[in-house]
């Protein structure tokens, strides 16, 4: 997995000096970067069978973690209101089965479905540097619940209301409480994972990693680094085609790793 996490974090590479600037830092700063993005394409061809085992494992973790049912993807979800209600109802049920002293008496949404207006790209340079965001991954909707109690209501619901969440059958963040004697009035929401996919890579950008234009007389280490530039372009070129076929599982573990990034953030995990 630390692998994985090297080779996405490698593409953090941004446009290089501009043919105004024509000195030794300029020319070694292209080479750098170039030399980067050699290397990335490298770490995912010859650990492509690591990479491949990692997305197993996220998937695994997902089912023994009980992710996708706790937040469901968008395309498993119900669509039906009652139909959610009812279940989040059944779930505060077998909470209390377990934890008597405590019923929902009245649960309901106050708002529908809220997505994010940050468009995720359909394609991008394999060198992009691009990390999905937590407000990409989930869309959320609001509800408002009264919980009452036999004895005093706890003092503080936030931790109740996690500690009950191994039981419920989905992910009930709570936003705001207010204690009133023996009973709760909150607000909390809840979560789907939007049906996204990573980016498409495309071919690296090599435009971006333009050289200055070369003196009439370049310096001993002008030259040799310009030679560098050469060389690396060139495995680039030659090296893209052999990583091609393991780029959906980049892409696959860079998504997953975002929704789980969510989830831990998100979700009391006992």
């Amino acid at each position: 997995m630390k692998l994985v996490l090297l080779l996405l974090a490698l593409i953090t590479l941004a446009p290089t000096a501009s043919a105004a600037i024509s000195t030794e830092a300029a020319y070694d700063k292209v080479a750098h970067h170039l030399e980067l993005v050699r290397n990335q394409i490298e770490l995912t061809i010859e650990n492509h069978a690591g990479l491949a085992k990692d997305v197993g494992r996220q998937e695994r973790e997902f089912a023994g973690m009980r992710v996708y049912q706790l937040i469901p993807l968008a395309r498993d979800d119900s669509k039906n209101s009652r139909a959610l209600l009812a279940a989040l109802r059944a779930g505060f049920a077998q909470a209390a089965a377990k934890h008597t002293g405590f019923r929902l008496s009245k649960a309901r949404f106050t708002s529908q479905w809220k997505a994010t207006r940050m468009r995720i790209p359909a394609e991008l340079p394999f060198d992009t540097d691009f990390r999905l965001k937590e407000e990409q991954v989930v869309d959320y909707r609001l509800l408002e619940l009264t919980l009452d109690f036999d004895t005093a209501a706890p003092r503080n619901p936030a931790s109740w209301l996690r500690e009950q969440q191994p039981l419920l059958q989905r992910l009930v963040e709570p936003v705001s409480w207010t204690r009133v004697g023996k009973r709760l009035l909150g607000r909390a929401r809840i979560f789907r994972y939007r049906d996204l996919e990573y980016p498409k890579m495309l071919a690296p950008d090599l435009a971006q990693y333009s050289t200055p234009l070369a003196a009439a007389a370049p310096s001993a280490v002008e030259q040799a680094t310009l030679k560098r530039i050469t060389r690396y372009r060139q495995q680039i070129i030659t090296l893209w085609p052999l990583c091609q076929p393991y780029l959906d599982d980049l892409r696959a573990f860079a998504r997953n790793d975002a929704r789980m990034n969510f989830f831990l953030n998100h979700a009391s995990v006992q």
